[in-house]
């Protein structure tokens, strides 16, 4: 589990500039928590003063629909005080209460007087109309008080009006009240602007929670109550000021500032976004305002991070990684714009790399000269060898006696075979390893030269796939071979009139084995065989060296007769050189024991 964690760290912040930026935002998360709880003060303390400013901004705003009820209560005063001195002449009573109408320009639409019994005596309109005696009336008459009620739809006016109720008493005795009408019309449109074009919304409402008025009308005033609790519950005694998402769903701050206690409430209230001075950072909350300042210190990381280290590294690597391939030649990173620290590792890089091929230069002058003294060497072995068989020739000439002769012909062959390795060890220029398939081959076509004449004919078959040996493994393989060859032609038989058949091949058996076989046809039987008459002379000198030559080789040697041919085969594991050093390196170069 935890491997997994690193390697997705590894995959998302494996980058310089990623892992900076991480850093750095977790260097300015503190500060940004700090800048949150700040901001959130300011808010907060913004948002107070407003509530604040609120209280006495809703009693100045509302001073003219207050100045309305209060002159209508007035009014109704006013007129319970001369109605019982009009109440025996209808005409000059209801001439009074037009002449009050008139004189409110509008701001009143109904005034008249209600007796007991609900049988209107006198009126503005001059209706005599008689009223039900409800709950409401009925308490009225029982407890008579001036009482402000709210009408959406008036019996006499059939408009939407509030209802000034006062008691008329004659001489202690009450007889019924004054009604006055004022209409809702007249405090619509009566927003009164706090700062710059923000308008407060102002509500007024009774002790049961019921709306009186709306500065934009009864509809519009229900949507913009508080959602969260009622108006029967904002009855206070003294002003307060709250923030609360209204009805319509938006957010408002809300003030409440009692009118008449228990009787009479205005509540102002306009939108938070809309409060001059606030910290709402142009509509966005803290949270928005600290994850952008985030971002953008982020962005800083990285590009600082880019445009200082990281495409300087990513040069210096490019160059690296093309001097490590070999490419010699690749132009050093220019870092003149880069840090000083950079630009010290980047003269280090370029002194390195001129160490480095000037090194190689002597190196592979070294190895050039190596190379033409070991060439030389092999050359001067081969001259040598050659100059041996030479003398070996020249002695088989005088040589009187036929085993003599035959002596000095297997003792020419051999070295002829170890001639043909430092040939091939010189042609082979720079590499110390010997071809195997080419080395058989040219021994193949040495001995046959030598066996072949005009009494004698071989018809031969060859296989060698390309393998590559040791010098350690080529003399003995060309020995071995040498000496199978030379027994195989020697014993190798054939149908009177014909040549004799012979085979010789290496081939790969298997990944890590090779086998050299060399095959020689019979005539009647096979002549290596021990039963025969001359087993003894077979199993002399020659047998002796292929087992000598096959252990040399670390390999196997088998050999099969049939009626047909004689096989012999030698199977073993080729170790190349490269093979050998890597070997050296691993076992930390110990000497054998």
């Amino acid at each position: 589990m935890l491997a997994d964690l690193r390697s997705l760290f590894e995959l998302l912040f494996g980058r310089l500039a990623l892992r900076q930026a991480l850093l750095l935002s977790i260097t300015l998360l503190p500060i940004g928590m700090i800048l949150m709880i700040q901001i959130s003060a300011v808010e907060r303390e913004a948002r107070a003063r407003s509530q604040a400013a609120l209280t006495g901004a809703t009693l100045s705003a509302g001073a003219s629909p207050l100045r309305q009820i209060e002159e209508g209560r007035g009014a109704a005063l006013a007129l319970a005080a001369i109605v019982p001195n009009l109440i025996g002449d209808p005409d000059e009573c209801s001439a009074a209460m037009r002449d009050y109408i008139e004189a409110s320009g509008g701001a009143a639409i109904f005034a008249g007087f209600i007796p007991n019994s609900g049988q209107m005596a006198c009126s503005s309109t001059r209706q005599n109309s008689t009223f039900e005696i409800t709950e409401e009336r009925a308490d009225l008459i029982a407890n008579p008080r001036q009482v402000l009620t709210v009408r959406r739809v008036g019996e006499i006016t059939g408009q939407s009006v509030v209802i000034i109720s006062h008691p008329v008493y004659d001489a202690g005795v009450h007889l019924g009240y004054v009604s006055v009408s004022l209409p809702h019309r007249g405090f619509e449109g009566m927003d009164v602007p706090l700062g710059k074009a923000r308008p407060i919304v102002l509500i007024t409402f009774d002790g049961e929670g019921t709306i009186l008025t709306g500065s934009r009308g009864l509809a519009d005033a229900e949507g913009r109550v508080p959602a969260d609790r009622t108006l029967k519950a904002l009855t206070v005694e003294q002003p307060i000021s709250f923030a609360a998402s209204s009805l319509n769903d938006s957010e408002r701050i809300y003030a409440i500032v009692p009118i008449v206690p228990g009787q009479l409430f205005l509540l102002g209230s306009w939108r938070i976004e809309d409060i001059e001075g606030s910290a709402d950072l142009g509509g966005l909350p803290p949270v928005v305002f600290a994850a952008m300042m985030w971002l953008a210190s982020l962005g800083t990381a990285i590009f600082g991070a880019e445009r200082l280290v990281s495409r300087h590294i990513r040069a210096l690597s490019r160059s690296m990684t093309a001097f490590a391939d070999g490419n010699r030649r690749f132009a050093p990173p220019d870092l003149r714009g880069a840090p000083r620290e950079m630009r010290d590792a980047g003269e280090a890089y370029a002194r390195m790399t001129t160490a480095i091929v000037r090194d190689d230069a002597e190196l592979e002058n070294a190895l050039h000269h190596k190379d033409v003294l070991l060439r030389e060497v092999h050359h001067r072995v081969k001259n040598n060898l050659q100059l041996i068989a030479s003398i070996m020739n020249l002695q088989m000439r005088k040589a009187r006696s036929p085993e003599a002769r035959l002596l000095l012909n297997g003792l020419r062959d051999r070295v002829m075979s170890l001639a043909t390795v430092h040939k091939e060890l010189y042609q082979t220029s720079g590499v110390t390893d010997v071809r195997a398939d080419e080395l058989l081959s040219d021994i193949t076509q040495q001995v046959l030269k030598i066996a072949t004449g005009t009494d004698r004919r071989f018809q031969i078959k060859t296989r060698f796939d390309p393998i590559v040996l040791t010098p350690d493994q080529a003399v003995p393989l060309a020995l071995l071979a040498t000496e199978a060859l030379t027994n195989a032609i020697k014993y190798a038989g054939a149908v009177e009139g014909r040549p004799s058949h012979l085979s010789i091949s290496l081939l790969h058996i298997s990944a890590t084995e090779v086998r050299l076989e060399v095959a020689n046809t019979v005539s009647e039987r096979p002549a290596l065989k021990p039963e025969d008459e001359d087993a003894a002379a077979s199993t002399g000198l020659g047998t002796q060296l292929l087992a000598a030559f096959s252990q040399q080789l670390g390999g196997l040697l088998e050999s099969e007769a049939t009626d047909d041919d004689y096989r012999l085969r030698v199977t073993f594991e080729p170790t190349a050189h490269q093979a050998e050093e890597a070997e050296a390196e691993g076992q930390g170069h110990e000497d054998p024991p």
